[in-house]
């Protein structure tokens, strides 16, 4: 029997908790919760973000990078989605009302910007200062490259404290 029915609770709730969750054990001042946060290889040799063993709202990015040195972290992932914008605005979508739900209302819109080659279409930034004057930055950016006659898009997610 699934963990959920046997809880009373729906799987789903249960995912969307636990999607809660590890966003805000990475908004936290808390070493604890963060200790539970790893990033664990999928089935399609992709890497999802874990909570405490079990995959959560960040699945199948092509390149995760976490570094962790004296109570400051920063972990950073990067979803590439070559030509298909269509896809890659559905994913980022899908992960902002998410994240939005777990964050708000401090969970905020950046305003666009473009540099040469790369655009940022949308994005999104929750920034906190912790009891012990760290700061606490978690972001979602849907960027668009452009070099020449190609173009391709990429949805980042970051995670810092310091």
């Amino acid at each position: 029997m699934a963990a959920g029915l046997v809880l009373g609770l729906p799987s789903h709730a249960i995912a969307a908790s636990r999607d809660c969750d590890a966003l805000k054990a990475l908004a936290s001042p808390s070493d604890s919760k963060l200790r539970k946060i790893a990033v664990a290889m999928n089935r399609e040799s992709k890497l999802d973000i874990t909570y405490d063993g079990k995959r959560g709202l960040l699945r199948g990015a092509d390149d995760c990078e976490i570094e962790v040195s004296n109570g400051d972290f920063e972990l950073e992932c990067e979803w590439n989605f070559g030509e298909n914008e269509a896809r890659a605005r559905g994913v980022f979508s899908a992960y902002r009302i998410r994240m939005a739900e777990c964050l708000s209302p401090e969970f905020a819109a950046l305003p666009e910007s473009q540099t040469t080659g790369t655009s940022l279409i949308d994005g999104y930034e929750l920034e906190v200062e912790d009891s012990y004057y760290n700061t606490v930055i978690i972001g979602l950016r849907l960027r668009k490259f452009s070099s020449g006659d190609r173009t391709r898009y990429s949805i980042e997610f970051e995670a810092t404290r310091d």
